[in-house]
């Protein structure tokens, strides 16, 4: 996969905590094409994104992306990493993405790093990337809550409903190459 999404900085105790959904905030990392582009900026990752609300809003942004494929050629999506002041504007031209990150002091902390601009290309990917990539996170953000804190699974299932429709697509996607 061309791009990929990864947690680090993980603290077991956010884990634990019965409003995991609410503080679990572990640092994001993105790499298009085997490269960290957050490095490249001079930024070790997105620290203390309020990953789970991410990904709530990263389903429905690409849901609404899928959607827009048939009618909609061209658009711009916005990912914004909760609790900071970036965030990821995908612009879609056909089946190719063009992502960049943006930073908005007023949402929240900004570390600077090379950013000498607000927004600043990191790459391009296909559309079918980026929603495994979407697909993927989700599944380990799920999987790493419900083995440390197996109470906590029931309040995931909306999670995995959302992800659902975008599943359907791939597997269609998957079974119309063969």
């Amino acid at each position: 996969m061309s791009v990929e999404f990864v947690l680090s900085d993980i603290d077991d105790k956010e884990l634990l905590d019965d409003n995991v959904y609410d503080v679990f905030e572990p640092t994001l990392k993105l790499q298009i094409h085997g490269r960290d582009v957050f490095d490249a900026l001079g930024i070790d990752g997105i620290r203390k994104v309020v990953v789970m609300h991410f990904m709530e809003s990263a389903l429905k942004v690409t849901q609404r992306m899928i959607a827009d494929l048939a009618t909609h050629p061209t658009g711009e999506y916005k990912y914004w990493f909760l609790g900071t002041g970036y965030g990821l504007l995908v612009k879609k031209r056909g089946e190719i993405l063009e992502v960049s990150i943006e930073t908005n002091p007023g949402m929240g902390p900004v570390v600077q790093g090379n950013l000498t601009h607000e927004t600043h290309v990191l790459g391009e990917v296909s559309v079918q990337d980026w929603v495994r990539s979407i697909i993927v996170l989700c599944k380990q953000l799920i999987d790493r809550i419900t083995v440390a804190n197996p109470k906590f699974k029931q309040f995931l299932t909306g999670l995995e409903r959302e992800r659902t429709p975008l599943e359907n697509w791939i597997s269609v996607l998957d079974s119309s190459k063969h």
